[in-house]
């Protein structure tokens, strides 16, 4: 039995329980809702609209956020010592919360960016790392629904934020992500795995996220690696399991 505590789960519950059918559209702008597709029988903008306002509600708050002062994932530090990721150039850390990932990539002479949901994540991250100056900048962005207009990263990481993404927004997720991204740019997820009882590493469970992240980004992004990983691998009491994935943009 699913427990739905909140009017944002009930949204959620709704939107995963039907099929929802894509108008094509892209969006150039920064503002809430331009790109927004409409389902036969739900209305994705709305979604999306509650998922900001659900993300900037957790950012706002008095209390200090669970999702900072997290160290870069081991597989994007050693992408860039192994030149997988190229050694200089642009990136942007989608869904950058805290924005550890932008500050690290940053002080190393990349030009980065930090993306959010939640106008209160980029604030307080554009505050925190505002000593880096001009090598970092900071964008309310809900890439569910719109891109980041006159913009090409040549570096794409997001830990975290594809799995918080309703599956049918999934495609335009991917859509607006791709429009961001140059030519064979290099781009590292992370996402949640291995939970509801299966184990770490599970064979099948592994082969499942794999398939499905292929077929997610297909037509955009090429799959090249992927991996069984911790989340955050740093807190030993609490290890969140999940996927690291190694995609190069085709399209």
């Amino acid at each position: 039995m699913v427990l739905v505590k909140s009017e944002f789960g009930k949204l959620m519950a709704a939107l995963e329980g039907r099929e929802a059918k894509v108008v094509a559209g892209r969006v150039l702008a920064l503002q809430i809702g331009n790109a927004i597709r409409k389902a036969t029988d739900l209305d994705k903008g709305e979604v999306a609209r509650q998922i900001q306002s659900e993300w900037q509600r957790k950012w706002a708050a008095s209390t200090p956020s669970r999702w900072i002062n997290r160290p870069p994932p081991r597989e994007v530090v050693e992408a860039v010592e192994s030149g997988w990721l190229p050694a200089s150039g642009t990136m942007v850390d989608l869904g950058c919360g805290g924005a550890e990932i932008a500050a690290w990539f940053a002080e190393r002479g990349y030009r980065a960016t930090g993306v959010d949901v939640a106008p209160a994540a980029v604030e307080q991250a554009a505050q925190r790392y505002a000593r880096l100056g001009d090598s970092i900048d900071f964008l309310a962005v809900d890439l569910c629904t719109q891109t980041v207009p006159d913009r090409s990263f040549d570096i794409l990481v997001d830990r975290g934020c594809l799995h918080q993404i309703p599956e049918s927004l999934v495609g335009d997720y991917v859509c607006n992500v791709a429009a961001m991204a140059a030519p064979d740019a290099r781009m590292m997820v992370l996402s949640k795995a291995f939970r509801e009882g299966n184990p770490f590493g599970d064979p099948k469970e592994t082969e499942h996220w794999t398939d499905w992240t292929r077929r997610a980004f297909e037509g955009h992004f090429e799959l090249e690696r992927a991996a069984p990983t911790y989340l955050n691998p740093e807190n030993e009491d609490d290890p969140l399991p999940g996927m690291a994935f190694w995609l190069i943009r085709t399209g």
